[in-house]
C-alpha cells in the first residue's frame, strides 16, 4: 500500500499570466478605457483570480507567466506566495498550451489550465474539472463567451488540439471540439465564462466597483 501511494501523481493546476502593465496588457480594451484602466482591470482579475483558486486543496498549483523577466515581480507579491512560478515556453498561445501540458503530464495525473482574466471563476469549477478527469474523461473544456475557451483539462496527450488553431478568433472552441469529435476521444464541457479581452466583454459595473468608470 505505502508504495502504491508513492507512485500515485498529484493533479496539477496552472494558470496562465502577464505582469500588470500599462499597455502590455487587454491592449483591445486600452482603446475604449485608456492603458491605466485596461491595466486596472487586469490587475484586479488575476488578483481575485488567483485567490480564488488557491483555496483548492490536493492540487499542485503552478503560476505560469508569460515574460521569464518578471519571475521576481510574481515571487514578490503576497497574492502568489501559494503559487510554483515558472516561465511560459516561446510561441503563440496554441505552442505555450501544448508545452505546458507536455511537461506536467509528464510528472501529474491530469493537468487543468486557466487564464488570469475570467471574470467571476469559481473554485468549484476547477474541482469540477478534475473530478471529471479523475472518473476517466480524457479532456474537459470550459467554453467561453467569445466563442473561446477559458479552461482546458487534460488527463493526456492522446489528441493534438493545438496545432494549426486560429487562436484570437471566435472558431477556436468549435475548431477544437471538431477535432475531439474526429478522434473519438471523450470529452466534457462545463460552465460557459466570460474573459474580459474587448469592448463587447465590458462590464461597466465591475468598473464602478474599481472606481475606474
Amino acid at each position: 500500500m505505502a508504495g502504491s501511494l508513492l507512485l500515485r501523481k498529484e493533479p496539477t493546476l496552472i494558470v496562465f499570466a502577464r505582469k500588470p502593465l500599462k499597455g502590455k496588457v487587454k491592449r483591445r480594451l486600452v482603446k475604449v478605457i485608456g492603458c491605466y484602466r485596461a491595466m486596472e482591470v487586469y490587475r484586479t482579475l488575476l488578483m481575485s483570480t488567483l485567490r480564488e483558486l488557491q483555496t483548492i486543496r490536493g492540487v499542485r498549483k503552478i503560476l505560469m507567466v508569460a515574460n521569464p523577466l518578471d519571475i521576481g515581480w510574481f515571487r514578490h507579491q503576497a497574492f502568489c506566495r501559494d503559487w510554483v512560478i515558472r516561465p511560459q515556453t516561446a510561441g503563440n498561445l496554441g505552442r505555450r498550451m501544448q508545452q505546458a501540458f507536455h511537461y506536467e503530464l509528464r510528472r501529474s495525473s491530469s493537468v487543468v489550465l486557466v487564464g488570469s482574466d475570467i471574470v467571476a471563476i469559481k473554485a468549484e469549477d476547477i474541482t469540477q474539472a478534475f473530478t471529471l478527469l479523475e472518473e476517466g474523461v480524457k479532456t474537459v473544456i470550459g467554453p467561453a463567451s467569445d466563442g473561446g475557451y477559458w479552461l482546458l483539462g487534460r488527463s493526456n496527450n492522446d489528441v493534438d488540439i493545438f496545432n494549426g488553431i486560429n487562436w484570437g478568433t471566435s472558431l477556436v472552441f468549435s475548431e477544437t471540439r471538431k477535432r475531439l469529435d474526429r478522434s473519438g476521444s471523450s470529452y466534457c464541457g462545463i460552465q460557459q465564462r466570460r474573459d474580459m479581452d474587448n469592448s463587447r466583454d465590458l462590464d461597466w459595473s465591475f468598473l464602478n466597483r474599481l472606481q475606474l468608470r
